[in-house]
């Protein structure tokens, strides 16, 4: 810290420092992400920030694919390592992203991760 240099501007260099370490079009992602969070909390009766884990793991549950025990019956095609899917969702590294935005935004907002 330099002598004389104002808190402020020493936490907004911090935050320069830091969202410079990570490209802007992660941060427009992570901003979608957090956004649609917070629109399914809402919608769900959840608190966002902060969130509970279980909150989280309803979202994260919520977007999946569902997936069942293929039967006899099920199409031969539409069977992967005997399940089929019933509800196309969202493929696990896109809900990798959301965890991070929803990790991202309580680090930074100093409250416990809920990830």
């Amino acid at each position: 810290m330099r002598v004389g240099e104002p808190r402020d501007e020493l936490i907004a260099r911090a935050e320069s420092h830091a969202r410079g370490a990570r490209a802007a079009n992660t941060w427009s992602a992570y901003e979608r992400q957090w956004r649609r969070f917070e629109s399914w909390c809402q919608a769900a009766g959840e608190r966002a920030l902060p969130a509970e884990p279980l909150t989280v793991a309803r979202f994260l549950a919520d977007l999946a694919s569902v997936w069942r025990p293929a039967t006899p019956a099920d199409p031969s095609s539409s069977v992967v390592a005997g399940q089929v899917c019933e509800r196309e969702g969202l493929r696990p590294g896109t809900l990798s992203g959301y965890l991070a935005a929803i990790s991202v935004v309580h680090q930074t907002a100093q409250l416990d991760n809920p990830v």
